[in-house]
């Protein structure tokens, strides 16, 4: 059964563990956040569409996903491999994690506290070739916001790098891609002539916005360059359209790593990435807000 957070405007539903959509092997099976609904009327997640190039992952809404492909390539074949916010899985073939593949998987355990205003998650370590993680997600509801605070643990043997974003699967109200949509960032630098209809499709920029010159049914990438990511903080972006008085804007605890946008039919995904670095018995936390207005 879901889990749902409510305040007087904003309304979320979280698909626990196990629970349909929240079956994937790629995104982290805490705070796996299906449904936004702001005044009732005013959606913000969607799902992955089927159409594109690879298999879909099955990425709904606000769900986040760790990437630690070194931990991949370091096991052999029938070897199991830690993926952060799944468990364990079973390396079938000689390449690296696959985003889209069904894997044999040994699932952490994960435990589950319950407040009027907030959920949190453990997810129990699982050793693997001296890696383990304890990881720790709570989503907290306040009026017209939403934050969630992760906490990585390094209960293993070794130093473990890992990147960890949300994907952001979402959309204003339904509306397609096209030049209504605006995606704005604060502390980045002017990304004015550095997209191409070849590599990213309808994507356009003016200084720190990106939009869309037309509809796009294909899937499309933007990247902001490391360098272009400035050093002032909070860093945020912020979603609106112009049919809508409805949009969203996610504030970010850290200075980002990386941070990409990846857009198909009515899907706008901002991806801000933060890298975790820990030696044994140390831990990083971290947190993102998403406030939705109207």
């Amino acid at each position: 059964m879901s889990s749902t957070l409510a305040t007087e405007r904003l309304a979320i539903e979280i698909a626990l563990p196990g629970e349909a959509p929240n079956t994937t092997f790629r995104f982290d099976r805490a705070g796996f956040i299906t449904r936004v609904t702001l005044d009732g009327v005013h959606n913000f997640c969607t799902r992955e569409p089927a159409n594109l190039a690879h298999p879909c992952s099955g990425g709904v809404g606000l769900c986040s996903e760790y990437q630690a492909n070194a931990l991949a390539q370091e096991a052999q074949i029938g070897e199991q491999f830690l993926k952060p916010g799944i468990g364990l899985l079973t390396k079938t073939e000689a390449v690296d994690y696959i985003f889209y593949k069904q894997y044999q998987a040994e699932l952490s355990r994960i435990s589950i506290e319950r407040h009027p205003d907030a959920v949190t998650f453990v997810a129990e370590p699982l050793p693997c070739r001296g890696y383990a993680l304890r990881l720790t997600k709570q989503v907290k509801v306040e009026g017209t916001a939403l934050t969630m605070t992760m906490q990585a643990d390094n209960v293993g043997e070794w130093d473990i790098e890992l990147n960890e974003y949300c994907h952001n699967f979402i959309t204003i109200d339904g509306l397609p891609i096209g030049p209504g949509y605006c995606l704005e960032f604060n502390h980045i630098a002017p990304q004015d002539g550095k997209l191409t209809p070849e590599e990213n499709g309808t994507f356009t920029t003016c200084g720190r916005v990106f939009s869309f010159s037309a509809y796009n049914p294909k899937a499309a990438m933007a990247y902001l360059a490391p360098e272009d990511i400035l050093t002032d903080t909070p860093f945020y972006w912020e979603l609106s359209h112009t049919a809508s008085p409805a949009r969203v804007r996610e504030s970010d605890s850290f200075h980002p790593s990386a941070a990409a946008i990846w857009a198909i039919d009515h899907i706008i995904s901002p991806e801000v990435f933060y890298r975790v670095a820990l030696r044994p018995r140390e831990n990083s936390t971290w947190a993102r807000t998403w406030v939705f207005s109207a």
